[in-house]
């Protein structure tokens, strides 16, 4: 599970962020995860399109930790996931 902050909220931000060291590292572990077998969840995406659609932010305003928000998308990435189904689901 991957997402950047604060850059997502503005796609200016995001786009400049594209060769910093946490975006490389985010692709890097996507690459390998994927290639290994295992199942990525890349919450970056949903993050983007959650505060699009809602304009909700995804974290405290006096730090970086996830607020209900944040979870709530991040959950339901979990809860659709096939390892979640995998696991979970009859």
């Amino acid at each position: 599970m991957l997402f950047r902050s604060p850059e997502l909220y503005d796609a200016t931000r995001l786009a400049t962020a594209e060769n910093s060291f946490p975006a490389t590292m985010a692709r890097y572990l996507i690459k390998r995860g994927t290639a290994l077998g295992y199942e990525v969840i890349h919450l970056e995406p949903r993050f983007i399109e959650s505060y699009r659609t809602s304009g909700k932010r995804f974290e405290f305003p006096d730090n970086n930790h996830w607020n209900a928000n944040g979870h709530r998308v991040m959950s339901e990435a979990v809860l659709g996931s096939r390892t979640f189904a995998r696991i979970f689901k009859p």
